[in-house]
């Protein structure tokens, strides 16, 4: 059985293993592994002993933190000063940042270690972790199906038991959709719940970086490290702690029933099951804008992304074209072409689309005002009816590599059920629950109030005991 932070914390505090040893042993685990699953871009050795080293010494003082020594991943494109950060783009392909992400300084100021970057969609813009520059990550469980993305690296490598928990970023899913898929727990905070200081942006309003780990307990013990006030982040805040007693769990039977397959569906009536067995009430629940998430995501968080990938121009830090060039202008277009993938120049001219000229008024002010109205229609129509939501975390279980969409809105089904988090800025949880027929993971997901999360963290844990996931036994 995989490791758990909490026991490998209680060892190492008792000294019946040091962080050295356990470092070590992670980073052979990781050569051996990551040639079947790629989860790791990059690894240093001498980085994680030195941090080893430091965490046995505070270790032997007699102040550590649970953290403390403990082995850990990181998305490659949350910035460490002392590895390379990537965002698995040739454009970054040899960036090493000039300072740490608030959220890497948090963990190391708790003893943390760490082992490796992980893999990537490329700058975190898809839902497999097949198009970024350093290769395909592949499933622990099926190497044959897809990881997710982008966060796919960070959640196969806590599965398959290469770290023992990883942070990831969660724009539309990003967090969750993966974590589903390799069967661990993943968690969004509230927006603004963690800083995004050194998380290289995507769609700004939508991003949150978030823990991912080998059980719920596991996540709310990172989360507590790394969320909170920044100086260097004026989105981010100091949560009030939530409790809920006797929650009531809305469902929105109607849109899961058109959407999930068999295998999926079969899971969840265990978790509505979990409900009663639990004493939580249930309630039927829908919103009007179920059919315009994805169309929302689309406009505002292209747009978005188009906006921030403006600075990636070949001057300054990065890559740069070695071709001729006839000014400035035709310098940063041959870059631009040379270093960015497929999918980030999809992403990108569709966000300058809807930014240009009226298009702007047609479409992205438009989108913005549904984006209100929706956020308001789920606190003054669904949250007046229930505390929490419960769905599926995906519609079905990992896909193989190979599979094909009809349409690129069919493409964007895998994160169907997690997009409004993100529109809205809710606290959200994936476990791992049962077993597809292929015996692939499925994880159903809560989602709760903003501002809510260590009440929903309660609650999760609480639906995590009736859980029948069978975890990965890697020798």
């Amino acid at each position: 059985m995989p490791h758990s932070l909490i026991n490998l914390a209680t060892q190492l505090q008792r000294k019946e293993i040091s962080s050295v040893e356990l470092t070590t042993e992670y980073l052979n685990k990781i050569k051996k592994q990551n040639k079947k699953t790629n989860s790791y871009i990059f690894t240093n050795e001498e980085v994680s002993l030195n941090q080893a080293k430091k965490a046995d010494e505070i270790i032997k003082k007699g102040s550590p933190s649970v953290l403390t020594g403990i082995p850990m991943s990181l998305k490659d494109n949350i910035m460490t000063i002392d590895m390379p950060t990537t965002a698995a783009s040739k454009m970054l392909a040899k960036y090493i940042p000039s300072y740490s992400a608030t959220v890497y300084t948090k963990l190391l100021n708790n003893g943390a270690v760490l082992l490796g970057k992980t893999n990537l969609d490329e700058f975190a813009m898809g839902s497999s972790t097949l198009n970024g520059y350093f290769g395909e990550t592949s499933n622990p469980y099926d190497t044959d199906k897809i990881a997710g993305g982008s966060s796919g690296g960070s959640a196969a490598s806590v599965a398959e038991d290469t770290s023992i928990y990883s942070l990831g970023s969660d724009t539309g899913g990003s967090i969750r959709q993966p974590a589903s898929y390799c069967g661990v727990v993943g968690f969004k905070p509230t927006y603004g719940a963690v800083s995004r200081n050194g998380l290289i942006a995507l769609a700004s309003s939508f991003d949150q970086i978030g823990p991912i780990a080998k059980n719920v307990e596991d996540a709310r013990i990172v989360f507590n490290v790394i969320k909170g006030k920044d100086e260097f982040d004026m989105t981010a805040f100091e949560i009030p702690r939530t409790t809920r007693q006797n929650p009531v769990i809305g469902i929105d039977e109607d849109s899961i029933q058109k959407i999930a397959d068999k295998d999926t569906l079969k899971v969840f009536e265990k978790a509505i099951n979990a409900c009663k067995k639990l004493g939580y009430k249930t309630v039927k629940i829908n919103s009007k804008y179920d059919d315009l998430y994805i169309k929302l995501y689309f406009v505002l968080a292209y747009a978005e992304m188009a906006s921030n990938m403006g600075r990636y121009t070949g001057i300054g830090f990065g890559y740069h074209t070695k071709s001729s060039y006839i000014d400035t202008d035709d310098f940063i277009r041959k870059t631009r072409s040379e270093a960015f993938g497929d999918d980030v120049k999809t992403r990108v001219m569709f966000g300058n689309y809807m930014l240009s000229g009226d298009n702007m008024k047609k479409y992205y002010y438009k989108a913005l005002k549904i984006r209100h109205d929706l956020i308001e229609d789920y606190y003054l129509n669904i949250f007046n009816k229930c505390d929490f939501i419960l769905s599926p975390t995906t519609p079905t279980a990992a896909p193989r590599k190979d599979h094909k969409y009809s349409s690129v809105e069919e493409g964007s089904l895998p994160n169907i059920f997690a997009l409004p988090a993100n529109l809205i800025g809710l606290p959200s949880i994936t476990i791992p629950f049962g077993m597809s027929s292929e015996n692939m993971p499925i994880g159903i997901m809560l989602s709760g109030k903003k501002n809510f999360d260590n009440a929903l963290f309660t609650v999760a844990k609480n639906f995590e005991q009736y859980s029948e996931h069978k975890s990965l036994d890697i020798k």
